[in-house]
C-alpha cells in the first residue's frame, strides 16, 4: 500500500480552540478519504500556537522556556487535537514526538532570519521588521538533514495507524557524542515533510496552504492559477523569482525535494478546496 504525506499549514490550525476544532473536523474527513488510497502520515505547522506560548511567557512571573520546548509542547497538544478529530471519524491515530537533525555549522545559525511569535510596535534585541507588519523575533531556520524517528513513523503507518509527525517541522537537534542535543531554531515544515516523505518511501505529498492554487504573478492584477507544473518548469519559475520567500517558495522547493527523493506527485491546495483537488478538479499538481 502506498504512503501519502499530508502537510497541514498554519492556516488549518488556528489558535482559537473552537476554530481549531472546526478546521480539524474537515482535516479528518480529508484523511478519511486519503486512507482509501493508502497509508497516511500527517505533518503540521505550529505558528499560531508557538506565538501564543511566547505571549504567555511575557508575563513577569512566567518561566522562560527554550524554543525547542515550545515546539515539543505544540507537537503534543496539536497531535492530541488532530488525533481526537481523526478518532471522531473512526480512524486510529498516533502522535510521534519527532526530532529532526540539523548541522551545527548551518549558515542559518550565524544569520537568523525566520520570524516567529507575536508582532511588536518597536524594534528591540533579536527583533526584525516583518513585511511592514511590525517587529518579530527572528531565529535560525537550518536545513533539515534527517528525521530521527522516520523508521518508527514508517513502521506505524505500515501497521495501519494514521501517524502525526514532524509537528512544527520537528524539534531541531544536533549530533553529540552522547546522542542528540536540541538547539534554538525552527525548521520549515514543508521541507521537513518532504524529507520525511523520502525516508518513508511516500509517493504523494499534499500541501494544505492558505490559497487554493499556486499562482503566477501572485497578488497582482495578472494573477493566474497554475493547474499543473512539471518539475523543470517549477525550477525555472523559482530561478525567475516567481515565488516569494516565506510564502510559496519554500513549498515549491519542498515539492522538488520530494520528487527528487522518489515521490511521484505533489498537490498544493487549500483546505476549502481539498476534496475537489483530490478529484483532480482543483489545486496545483506538480509532477516529475
Amino acid at each position: 500500500m502506498s504512503t501519502i504525506i499530508l502537510a497541514l499549514g498554519g492556516n488549518a490550525l488556528p489558535a482559537e480552540h473552537w476554530q481549531l476544532r472546526k478546521s480539524l473536523g474537515l482535516v479528518a474527513k480529508v484523511v478519511k478519504r486519503l486512507r482509501k488510497r493508502g497509508n497516511v502520515i500527517v505533518t503540521h505547522g505550529n505558528g499560531p500556537q508557538v506565538g501564543a506560548l511566547l505571549l504567555q511567557q511575557e508575563h513577569p512571573r512566567a518561566p522562560k522556556m527554550p524554543l525547542h520546548d515550545l515546539v515539543a509542547m505544540t507537537q503534543g497538544s496539536l497531535g492530541f487535537e488532530i488525533g481526537e478529530a481523526l478518532a471522531r471519524e473512526r480512524l486510529k491515530a498516533i502522535t510521534v514526538i519527532t526530532r529532526v537533525l540539523v548541522s551545527k555549522t548551518d549558515p542559518a545559525f550565524r544569520k537568523p532570519t525566520k520570524p516567529v511569535g507575536p508582532f511588536y510596535d518597536k524594534p528591540g534585541p533579536g527583533l526584525a521588521e516583518d513585511a511592514g507588519r511590525g517587529y518579530r523575533l527572528v531565529v535560525p531556520s537550518p536545513i533539515p538533514l534527517d528525521v530521527v524517528e522516520a523508521k518508527t513513523v514508517k513502521k506505524l503507518a505500515g501497521a495501519g495507524w494514521v501517524v502525526i509527525a514532524c509537528g512544527g517541522g520537528g524539534i531541531p537537534v544536533v549530533r553529540t557524542k552522547a546522542g542528540t542535543e536540541p538547539v534554538e531554531a525552527v525548521i520549515d515544515k514543508d521541507r521537513a515533510s518532504a524529507l520525511l516523505g523520502g525516508q518513508v518511501g511516500a509517493k504523494e505529498l499534499i500541501v494544505i496552504t492558505s490559497v487554493p492554487f499556486v499562482y503566477k504573478n501572485f497578488g497582482k492584477d495578472t494573477q493566474t492559477p497554475i493547474h499543473r507544473l512539471r518539475a523543470g518548469e517549477a525550477r525555472k519559475l523559482l530561478r525567475a523569482g516567481e515565488f516569494a520567500d516565506g510564502s510559496m517558495r519554500p513549498k515549491i522547493e519542498a515539492a522538488l525535494l520530494f520528487l527528487k527523493s522518489g515521490g511521484r506527485r505533489v498537490l498544493v491546495c487549500g483546505l476549502g478546496n481539498a476534496f475537489h483537488a483530490l478529484e483532480g478538479k482543483g489545486g496545483t499538481l506538480i509532477v516529475r
